[in-house]
């Protein structure tokens, strides 16, 4: 799976509208509508939203090298923008992937290791996160990625702040098992986000 992922991301496109939505800015600019959202629905407590967003804050105003040399390097790819494991089947000849995200092009348009840190995400709420460490190892394998450890961190909790803002709205809609799930996301966003912390020592 690590394999065929790598390939499909080493053929995706990276011209500069693709490549512009793994920039730092735009970055900043998905985190603070994140943010935003999460706060109108008043679902998660407000000081988990807030640590989450200076965390994610502080991580991409200090690390604008790094994701510039991620952009000149080609990194950025219109990848599958939705990869959690119900995507994934397991056939006797080998895995397929279906279902990628196709309502709003530019929501596919991330770092390769953005989009491969889903399936992390979602693999680590389901309670394997050995296997989703070894996931990455093997992404990062085979696409050859240099990406510091941090950025994992960073990447998987976007991932998990991003399905923790989903559940909030649904909960808002009327489902309220979604109230549950935007808990469990939220928390596991943060923990990431504090793992990713760079400290000086």
């Amino acid at each position: 799976l690590a394999r065929t992922v790598a390939v499909f991301h080493a053929a995706a496109p990276h011209d500069p509208e693709v490549t512009a939505e793994g920039s730092r800015d735009a970055a900043l600019k998905r985190w603070a509508a994140l943010v935003a959202e999460v706060r109108t629905t008043r679902i998660l407590a407000s000081d988990l939203v807030s640590a989450v967003e200076r965390l994610a804050g502080r991580f991409l105003e200090g690390r604008a090298p790094l994701i510039a040399q991620r952009c000149a390097d080609d990194r950025i790819v219109d990848g599958h923008g939705d990869l959690v494991a119900d995507d994934v089947f397991c056939l006797d000849d080998g895995p397929r992937v279906l279902d990628c995200l196709e309502f709003d092009d530019r929501l596919r348009f991330a770092d390769g290791l953005d989009d491969a840190a889903f399936l992390a995400m979602d693999l680590e709420r389901l309670g394997r996160p050995e296997l989703a460490t070894a996931w990455l190892d093997a992404y990062a394998g085979f696409s050859g990625d240099p990406a510091p450890a941090a950025l994992r961190h960073h990447y998987v909790a976007r991932r998990a702040f991003a399905q923790a803002t989903a559940a909030c709205l649904r909960t808002v809609r009327g489902d309220p098992a979604a109230a549950a799930d935007a808990h469990t996301h939220a928390d596991l966003a943060l923990r990431h986000l504090r793992s990713g912390a760079v400290r000086l020592v």
